[in-house]
């Protein structure tokens, strides 16, 4: 994996799916850009350094 682009909604809904499954193999990513919309979304950027 090179880059991870996730768009964060501010949303409260209790519990959800998690993004990896359990046992998934790590990846060290550190945070490269973040982005946030009027409305509230935050594009966040990962990636390998």
């Amino acid at each position: 994996m090179d880059e991870l682009h996730l768009l964060v909604y501010p949303v409260v809904l209790g519990t959800g799916a998690r993004l990896f499954p359990e046992g998934a193999p790590r990846v060290p990513l550190t945070l490269l850009d973040q982005e946030r919309f009027d409305n509230g979304v935050l594009h966040l950027t990962y990636g390998q350094v």
